[in-house]
């Protein structure tokens, strides 16, 4: 048995190299940054009037003289090509470069026009640049504005569109297969059960959780027997990842992990310190594919996924944000055994607060929560105000 820490160290240190490619800007979001997005211009790229109005030049010593003579016009995406003489003005819209001459933008509220003169409203203050965005206030050229790893979203489209980024450079997606593995499970359609079935609910669990990734990802399923398991292990190990449920803890027909050393694969460690999901099973196979060996229990397939399969996933997209976040707990918890805890929790305005379930095979264990905490293993009792390691089941990023 090996700790919860050494445990995901020993996960992560087998993360896959992905492959670098380019990727259409809409179709990239929920990928990866493969490399440094930087500026390729100063941007703006110019002096940009903020507003519609008047420019001129003021030496912001003298007083600024009440009528100022229009010489033209400049709309976005003209350049003024003239020369701009002593106590002339141009009319300027909005988003138009303002020529490097002039230092005074003034709104069209604050003046009015008369015989191709300007003049502008009493008690009027001026300040030197005022109304106009210099050249590189907002990115310097060569910044990098967004970095290797992280994840690409919507809020990003605007910058990438702007930069001259219409393919981004990302990440080929990974491929996974979830296998589910026992003779009592049946799809979730099933309409009548013996007594001693179960509808599958770990597979589609998995899905929900990865699909903000990008994962491609199959399904399979097989019977408690060693054929069977061989047969779709076999198949399953040209994924990159392969997930399986059930049939890894110590029962007679828990025969997952003979069966995954029967196909080549090499176990890393089978049982962590942690409760729910202690017989975790994790190892590598020579093509490279990652086998995850979750329990069964439909609450230690999400810890499975929340603490090691994620982690694990945003590794080899050299991802590095944690899938939790640091939470105040509400009031104080006690626990009885030695091994990391998770339980399931419910955040609000002054922190979280831990939810009653019963137990790792409670099928409604997460209804009524955001998501889970860590009870550490070194600490026995937390107190009301102690920071904890939260995970949310919706991705916050």
């Amino acid at each position: 048995m090996i700790s919860f820490d050494d445990a995901q160290k020993t996960v992560l240190s087998k993360k896959l190299e992905t492959t670098p490619t380019q990727i259409p800007l809409l179709e990239s979001i929920g990928n990866f940054y493969s490399a440094d997005i930087s500026a390729d211009r100063n941007y703006p790229p110019f002096n940009r009037a903020a507003v519609d109005g008047i420019a001129f030049y003021w030496d912001g010593i003298s007083p600024v003289k009440e009528s100022y003579q229009i010489a033209g016009s400049i709309f976005a995406g003209e350049m003024w090509q003239k020369d701009i003489q002593a106590f002339e003005c141009v009319w300027i819209m909005t988003g138009a470069p303002v020529p490097k001459q002039l230092n005074m933008l003034v709104r069209v509220e604050d003046i009015s026009a008369q015989n191709n003169h300007i003049y502008f409203r009493k008690g009027l203050t001026f300040t030197r640049m005022q109304n106009i965005a210099k050249e590189g206030e907002d990115i310097l050229k060569d910044t990098v504005v967004l970095t290797k790893g992280m994840r690409i979203t919507p809020q990003h489209v605007s910058t990438l569109a702007s930069l001259g980024y219409g393919f981004v450079p990302s990440y080929g997606f990974l491929t996974a297969t979830i296998l589910r593995t026992g003779n009592e499970i049946t799809e979730p359609s099933t309409d009548v059960l013996a007594a001693w079935q179960i509808r599958d609910s770990n597979s589609f669990t998995i899905r929900s959780l990865l699909k903000d990734y990008p994962v491609t990802i199959n399904m399979r399923s097989a019977q408690d027997t060693m054929e069977a398991l061989v047969t779709q292990i076999e198949a399953g190990k040209h994924s990159n990842i392969l997930i399986l449920t059930g049939g890894v803890s110590a029962g007679a027909a828990d025969l997952v992990p003979e069966a995954l050393l029967a196909c080549g694969f090499t176990c890393h460690f089978h049982k962590v310190e942690i409760r729910p999901g202690k017989p975790i099973w994790f190892g590598t196979h020579p093509t490279g594919c990652i086998a995850f060996g979750l329990p069964g229990n439909p609450f230690s397939v999400q810890i499975g996924v929340k603490v090691f399969v994620e982690p694990f996933i945003r590794a080899c997209f050299n991802n590095r944000d944690k899938t939790f976040i640091h939470k105040i707990l509400t009031h104080e918890r006690l626990k009885k055994i030695s091994f990391d805890e998770f339980i399931v929790a419910d955040e609000n305005i002054h922190g979280v607060c831990v939810k009653k379930h019963n137990g790792s095979g409670d099928i409604s264990a997460s209804l009524s929560s955001t998501g889970m905490i860590r009870h550490q293993a070194q600490k026995e009792k937390l107190e009301a105000g102690d920071t904890v390691d939260y995970y949310p089941w919706m991705i916050n990023w």
